[in-house]
């Protein structure tokens, strides 16, 4: 009789649902944008057409132009960091995050770290607190943040936010 009832508290539960993010790290945060914004991750190329360090420039992506947003720079309001070139050796190289922005057009979005593909239950999201959201200097993000299994946040981005033109 007790292999029949935990059978039935088994079928009882259900699977929580969980959702996929692009991952990556920026100074010793973790941020994530939604799998669903994201429309490729590719090695970076050469960026041009940014002299004034405001964070903005071009690249080459599939013969087209493709408008280059420093994620570091629109999140934490400081000088850009966007190379004229990428690093020669393939430890060091940058990969480029490509979103669609609200208006449908492709943004990249410049990043340091490998980034990775993470799930999380809806449990794991927690709003950020009002002050914290208000008073930070961290900016363009969702007003969730996930908890890790590592005991660490990740702080979602709002896709629209980072990759406004």
């Amino acid at each position: 009789m007790a292999i029949l009832s935990s059978a039935r508290s088994r079928r009882g539960r259900k699977a929580e649902v969980t959702e996929q993010f692009i991952a990556f790290r920026l100074r010793q945060e973790w941020f994530g944008l939604p799998i669903e914004s994201v429309y490729r991750v590719v090695t970076m190329g050469k960026v041009f057409g940014d002299p004034d360090e405001t964070g903005v420039g071009l690249t080459r992506y599939q013969d087209q132009d493709l408008l280059v947003i420093d994620v570091s720079h629109r999140i934490f309001s400081e000088a850009s960091t966007l190379p004229a070139t990428v690093p020669k050796q393939n430890n060091d190289q940058r990969s480029l995050i490509i979103i669609k922005n609200s208006k449908g057009e492709l943004v990249g979005l410049p990043i340091d770290s490998q980034p990775e593909v993470k799930r999380f239950s809806r449990s794991q999201f927690v709003p950020l607190p009002a002050t914290y959201a208000a008073r930070s200097k961290i900016r363009c993000l969702s007003s969730m943040m996930a908890k890790t299994a590592e005991d660490t946040a990740l702080f979602l981005l709002d896709p629209d936010q980072v990759g406004a033109i």
